[in-house]
C-alpha cells in the first residue's frame, strides 16, 4: 500500500541509546515536511519536497543518547520516495493524482508485479520489458552506509534502457545498444545514500540479454 499523509503521522519508530540512531527532532521536523508535501501531492498541486530532497536528506547521527532506529527510518523514507515518484510521474503525464485514482493503483501494480516476478521462477524466465525495467526503477531503495551507486545515475540508466527496450519491442534500432548499456560505470556510493549494487547489476544484465534477443 502506497504510503499517505495520515501514515507519515502515524508512524513510530523505535528508540536507539547505545548504537547509532538517527536524531528524533531533525526525524520529526522532517515528516512534517513530507505531510505536507504528500497533502499537496495529493490535492494535485506541486509539492514542497520532491522524491530526490527526501532521498538525499541526511539526518545527524546519534550515540549514547536516544535516536530513531536508523533501518526503520531509512524503509519508511524509501515508502516516501515511492509515493513522491508516482506524483511525479503523474504530473509529468499531464494527470493530476486526484483526478485519476486508477494510475497510482497502476504503478502500484506494476512494482507489485515486479515482486512476484522475482519470487515465481515461471515467471522470472519471461523477457525483460520497458514496463518491467521502469516498474524496478520505482521499487528500488536506496540506503546509506552500504555499498550502492548514485541514485541520480541508476535513474538516468534505467530510464534510457526503458526507452531502448520500447525501439526494440518494436523492431526498431535501440538506442542506448545493449553494448552501451553494459560498458555504463556507475558511480559508487557508500556515505552518501546508494541503490543496491547487486540489484542494479543483475537488472543491468537482465536488460542486455533482452536487447540482444
Amino acid at each position: 500500500m502506497q504510503i499517505d499523509a495520515a501514515g507519515v503521522r502515524a508512524v513510530r519508530f523505535h528508540a536507539t541509546k547505545f548504537r547509532e540512531g538517527y536524531d528524533q527532532d531533525e526525524v520529526d521536523d522532517f515528516l512534517d515536511l513530507v505531510v505536507a508535501a504528500l497533502e499537496a501531492a495529493d490535492a494535485g498541486e506541486v509539492p514542497g519536497l520532491t522524491a530526490d530532497d527526501v532521498l538525499n536528506h541526511m539526518f545527524q547521527a546519534t550515540k549514547f543518547r536516544e535516536g530513531y532506529d536508523q533501518d526503520e527510518v531509512d524503509d519508511f523514507l524509501d515508502r516516501v520516495v515511492l509515493a513522491l515518484r508516482v506524483h511525479e510521474a503523474e504530473r509529468a503525464e499531464g494527470t493530476p493524482s486526484s483526478a485519476d485514482e486508477g494510475s497510482e493503483a497502476e504503478a502500484l501494480d506494476e512494482v507489485d508485479g515486479l515482486d512476484a516476478v522475482d519470487g515465481d521462477d515461471e515467471a522470472a524466465s519471461a523477457p525483460l520489458d520497458a514496463a518491467a525495467v521502469r516498474a524496478a526503477l520505482g521499487d528500488l531503495r536506496p540506503r546509506r552506509l552500504r555499498p550502492g551507486y548514485d541514485p541520480a545515475e541508476v535513474t538516468e540508466l534505467l530510464q534510457s534502457a526503458a526507452h531502448a527496450l520500447d525501439l526494440h519491442a518494436r523492431g526498431l534500432r535501440a538506442v542506448p545498444g545493449a553494448d552501451a548499456v553494459a560498458r555504463t560505470r556507475l558511480t559508487p556510493t557508500w556515505w552518501a545514500p546508494g541503490v543496491d549494487r547487486g540489484a542494479v547489476d543483475a537488472l543491468v544484465d537482465d536488460v542486455v540479454v533482452a536487447l540482444r534477443s
